[in-house]
């Protein structure tokens, strides 16, 4: 769902549209955000704008998310790790075996 707040002139008139949304996340589960202004649609009524907007909004959402998965590369089943595999080559031997910790 995109976050749509309206950039106002300093006389309080809206003049366009930032819209803000997520695509996915990084290794680091950190949001992977996109941004596009959509300006003011003319000649309409509040409401009618609102969801004129919402509309722009939305397909433009759509389109980002596709194109951000086309561009992502699946992870292959060999880069997939058990957590047995994980508890005795990784976690084992950095957090017992180190000699500082006990089991």
């Amino acid at each position: 769902m995109a976050n749509i707040r309206p950039r106002k002139d300093k006389n309080g008139n809206v003049i366009s549209y930032r819209v803000a949304i997520c695509v996915g996340r990084d290794s680091q589960k950190k949001q992977i955000m996109r941004y596009t202004t959509i300006p003011r649609p003319e000649g309409l009524t509040p409401k009618k704008e609102e969801k004129e907007v919402a509309r722009l909004a939305d397909a433009w959402e759509q389109e980002q998310r596709a194109e951000y998965k086309r561009t992502q590369t699946p992870k292959s089943e060999k880069d997939k790790i058990t957590f047995k595999e994980f508890a005795e080559n990784h976690w084992w031997k950095d957090h017992v075996i180190d000699g500082k910790h006990s089991p």
